[in-house]
This record gives C-alpha cells, sequence and structure tokens, in this order.
C-alpha cells in the first residue's frame, strides 16, 4: 500500500509540473507574438525588400506596401535606370483592402511549376469570396489579389506575417 502511494505521489507531481510547463509555454509564446503594429511595419518592409520583378522594358517593378490598423494598399513603382517613379494618385493605386475582410485559411502560397512560370507569389482571398477588394481606385472590388515574392522561402515567411495580421484584424474563415 506504501508502494502504490509513493506512485500515485509522484503521478501527481508529474502532473502538476506538466502544467506549470503548459503554462509557462503558453504565457511566453504570448509574450513573443508581434503585435499589430510591429507586424504591419514588418509586411510593409518585407515587401518593399521582397516584392520585385522585371518589367518587360527591363525596369524593375515593385510595390510599396503600406498598412496602417488594418487597412492596406499597394501602389507599383518602377526603377529604371536608378530612377525611381512612384504614383501619387488613386487611379494609379494597384490594390486596397482591410485585413479583416480576409479569410486566414485562404493565404496560400503559389509556387512556379516549370520554368516558364516564373514568379512565386502568396494569394489572399475574402472571407466567402466577397467582392471587397478594390483595383485602381475603382468602386467594383474583386475577392482575391496575389502579391509577387522573390523567392518561396520568403513567400511562406511573408504568408505567415500575413496569416498573422489577418488574425490580429478579425479576419475569420468562409463559412463553406
Amino acid at each position: 500500500m506504501k508502494f502504490i502511494n509513493l506512485i500515485i505521489e509522484f503521478a501527481a507531481r508529474c502532473v502538476a509540473v506538466a502544467m506549470l510547463f503548459a503554462i509557462l509555454f503558453v504565457a511566453s509564446s504570448a509574450a513573443f507574438a508581434q503585435s499589430k503594429q510591429e507586424t504591419e511595419k514588418w509586411l510593409s518592409d518585407f515587401s518593399f525588400t521582397h516584392s520585385r520583378w522585371v518589367n518587360d522594358d527591363g525596369s524593375m517593378g515593385m510595390v510599396l506596401f503600406t498598412l496602417d490598423n488594418c487597412a492596406a494598399e499597394e501602389r507599383y513603382q518602377s526603377i529604371k535606370d536608378g530612377n525611381i517613379s512612384i504614383p501619387r494618385d488613386d487611379k494609379d493605386l494597384w490594390w486596397k483592402f482591410s485585413f479583416g475582410d480576409i479569410d486566414p485559411e485562404h493565404i496560400k502560397v503559389h509556387v512556379p511549376l516549370d520554368h516558364h512560370s516564373v514568379a512565386t507569389y502568396v494569394e489572399l482571398e475574402t472571407t466567402d469570396s466577397k467582392s471587397v477588394i478594390y483595383i485602381n481606385g475603382g468602386s467594383t472590388g474583386v475577392a482575391a489579389v496575389t502579391i509577387n515574392i522573390d523567392s518561396v522561402e520568403n513567400a511562406k515567411r511573408f504568408s505567415n506575417a500575413l496569416k498573422h495580421e489577418v488574425l490580429l484584424c478579425g479576419g475569420k474563415a468562409s463559412t463553406f
């Protein structure tokens, strides 16, 4: 009987230690999670560095991805011979949306399948495919948008950060 009591006491202590570790793990994970403001800055900086492509005229296309309190917009930039052109008015706006409208389960990395498809990109789709991503400053919306990223590894990192931002902004999964 004494042996059984020792085993029960040992098991109880193991459970207590396991619960303590679980609590510490959850607390430390929450402490290291990026805030909305930190995530938005990271996304903006990262896209500026890694969202690039070469245009037919030899210029490099890239985006100026700006975020503010869950609202996002991306403006096209062109660099040729060291000169940067940044559009300034809404007719040049590429797309605009709120992260709260994005389905976190429909943020996907697309990898080129062959040498003819050179772009790696991240695709975002709205919850329930609502047309609330506005392109070129227009009033007609679409339900999905893509963002070119320079490598598969960077696209995966960007995708994870986008999912985090969507969850921070209240994005919900589609009904079906």
